[in-house]
């Protein structure tokens, strides 16, 4: 798990440059929620979130989270995830967390894994983290496309694929402390496929340019919902 609390400190220069139209102060638009510096958010799930550690992301995508943790697993599936009586959930996001970001179903669909047993993994996941802190507020990211070389290894998933992220969007009519993050949506092209220039080679992980959407979708999520106090 990739653990980290960073101290950050602001520095507002002086105008010398200014013009004198300019010269009284101004309080500029932060471009995230004050809010967020307070905020321990964890990310937790499948392979994407195991490169999210790797190449540690974070902080170079969200910044303004001063405390943060990763956790991700290749090849598990939700209730691999979620594991014996929660524990490997509760594991991952810590119990300091108070967002939870999970990724835990691209690989439900790979494998198989009816829509109906996912989403009773999915209430699983909210009812430990929620019967731990009260307080928590738990967003899913819905199942990113597949690119066309996974969709030639894997099949034809894009109607699995569609049928999760009803589900997916329906989540928040059930639970009052749960979002979700579409991150579907930028990286698909017309016809369901994902986007050739945002995932590597093997039409699976997202390319450097693909992680910019995927975080960007993260952050158009997050911070609102933090603004509004959730």
């Amino acid at each position: 798990m990739k653990f980290r609390t960073l101290q950050k400190v602001a520095c507002v220069a002086g105008g010398l440059l200014a013009s004198a139209c300019c010269a009284a102060a101004q309080t500029p638009t932060p471009l995230y929620p004050p809010g967020v510096q307070q905020q321990f958010v964890a990310f937790y799930g499948h392979s994407y979130d195991a490169e999210i550690y790797q190449l540690d992301l974070v902080p170079q995508q969200i910044p303004a989270i001063s405390s943060y943790s990763v956790m991700g697993w290749s090849s598990w599936t939700c209730q691999m995830l979620f594991g014996p009586g929660g524990t490997n959930l509760l594991l991952g996001v810590p119990r300091q967390a108070t967002i939870a970001v999970l990724s835990v179903g691209r690989n439900d669909v790979v494998h198989g894994v009816s829509v109906a047993d996912h989403v009773r993994c999915l209430g699983q996941m909210i009812s430990a983290l929620t019967t731990r802190n009260p307080n928590i507020f738990v967003m899913f990211t819905n199942v990113e496309p597949l690119g066309s070389a996974a969709l030639q290894l894997y099949g034809d998933l894009r109607p699995q694929i569609a049928a999760y992220n009803s589900a997916y969007a329906g989540l928040p009519a059930r639970y009052s402390n749960v979002a979700i993050i579409d991150t579907w949506t930028p990286m698909v092209d017309t016809t369901g496929v994902g986007l050739g220039y945002l995932f590597e080679s093997t039409g699976i992980h997202p390319s450097a340019v693909g992680w910019n959407i995927w975080f960007a979708a993260v952050r158009s999520s997050l911070y609102p919902a933090i603004a509004t106090g959730r």
